[in-house]
């Protein structure tokens, strides 16, 4: 081979590394990069209250709002409901779906409510609960894309600070 020939490989070569990368960096922002994160987290049910309660922290990184739903009614899972209030509860127990939007870099606290099976539940059984999201104004068209969070039943009530009776365990 002569000094031309290996010249061009090596060239080749670091381009193909360079596409390569370039590819994985397009993946992961478009992808992975601007997808919400959503923990619970325990908070007071109101300012000064002994009472703790779980919420849904969804925080939005992406520089445009997002659109969050999931379905209400649901006997077997954690549910949510937009807000504390009497109407924003009782809504969540009946049928049919919640769509909230969370402006661009911003965080929103929804309430989470014990499935209606809760007593019964072992202690290690998982509580989930499942949410979609998608942009409100996407650059090009995409399906809604799930968060699921679960949490074991034993965790839930420690992160509430519920006391457990040894007929638990």
């Amino acid at each position: 081979m002569s000094g031309g020939e290996v010249a061009w490989e090596v060239a080749k070569g670091i381009g193909s590394f360079a596409g390569f990368f370039s590819t994985a960096y397009i993946l992961y922002d478009r992808i992975w990069k601007h997808v919400p994160t959503a923990v619970l987290v325990p908070r007071p049910i109101m300012p000064g209250s002994m009472q703790i309660t779980a919420f849904l922290k969804i925080t939005n990184f992406a520089s445009r709002p997002i659109l969050v739903a999931w379905e209400n009614g649901r006997h077997d899972e954690l549910g949510l409901s937009r807000d504390d209030s009497l109407d924003g509860i009782v809504s969540s127990l009946f049928p049919g779906e919640t769509v909230i939007a969370i402006d661009s870099i911003k965080t929103r606290e929804l309430t989470v409510l014990k499935p209606r099976n809760y007593a019964e539940l072992d202690p290690d059984a998982p509580l989930c609960l499942s949410v979609r999201w998608k942009f409100a104004q996407p650059i090009l068209w995409q399906p809604a894309r799930k968060l699921k969070i679960w949490i074991r039943k034993r965790d839930f009530a420690a992160l509430v600070d519920e006391t457990w009776d040894e007929s638990d365990e």
